[in-house]
């Protein structure tokens, strides 16, 4: 009777096995109808990868296969990466090689950097698929962007800013007042980057030593600015100035 049983069971585990055997055959393209690829990469999701790139064979041997998929990633300046994605041909297609770049920032999560994979790697497929059965089946699809409305500015990019502080301390034998006024003009165009500002402050002070009282006044004014003018789309040149004077009295009052 333990015979029977194990044997029942090791015949349902034979045909489970078999049944999944042919369910993943039936999903696997034959050769005369796409291309085999092998996917050099250690840094992707190949299961997601494979997800949503269903239309082509992934091989595990690179002489399999009818084309090389290497990718490389280097650091960017910006915190972000750089991905080169190089299709190398074999078989029918030796001798051809194709190259796509894309650059991802550092704030991009990961589920849209792997999306952009995707996208990316897409685009390099289409020509190798071209001619074969499976190119019936793959449909591109383009989004067109929104037009941009463009604003007119009436200020021709001038920016004025006007800036007054100032406080007030005192006590019964001392008080001070401190003032400063700041008119600021700059102009920002892919041409030319301007600046012109004027300022002036002003400090009084005051000690009151019962038969005396000292009086110090300060005042200093002044204008600067910078003028940069664009050579090239990298390459400027730069005027600058900053002219101010300053002065200082101190008078006993009796």
């Amino acid at each position: 009777m333990k015979i029977s049983i194990f044997g029942l069971l090791l015949y349902c585990m034979m045909m489970g096995v078999s049944a999944a055997q042919s369910s993943n055959d039936s999903t696997v393209i034959t050769d005369s109808e796409t291309i085999n690829i092998y996917l050099d990469c250690s840094q992707c999701d190949n299961d997601f990868i494979r997800t949503e790139i269903d239309f082509v064979n992934y091989v595990r041997d690179r002489k399999q296969s009818d084309l090389h998929l290497l990718v490389t990633t280097r650091p960017t300046g910006s915190g972000g990466q750089e991905y080169t994605l190089t299709f190398i041909g074999q078989k029918d297609f030796k001798g051809r090689s194709d190259t796509l770049v894309f650059v991802t920032a550092e704030t991009d999560s990961d589920d849209k950097i792997r999306n952009r994979f995707v996208k990316i790697m897409k685009l390099g497929l289409v020509p190798y698929l071209t001619g074969l059965p499976v190119a019936d089946e793959i449909d591109i699809k383009y989004v067109k962007p929104e037009a941009k409305t463009e604003v007119k500015d009436t200020w021709n990019h001038w920016v004025f800013s006007l800036s007054v502080n100032g406080w007030v301390d005192g006590e019964e034998s001392y008080n001070s007042l401190w003032q400063n006024t700041n008119i600021e003009v700059n102009r920002v165009t892919e041409d030319i980057k301007l600046e012109f500002g004027l300022y002036n402050n002003y400090n009084e002070q005051n000690f009151d030593y019962g038969t005396v009282t000292h009086k110090y006044v300060s005042r200093s004014h002044g204008h600067y600015g910078y003028v940069v003018p664009s050579l090239t789309d990298h390459w400027s040149w730069a005027f600058s100035w900053d002219i101010y004077s300053s002065s200082y009295r101190f008078n006993c009052i009796v």
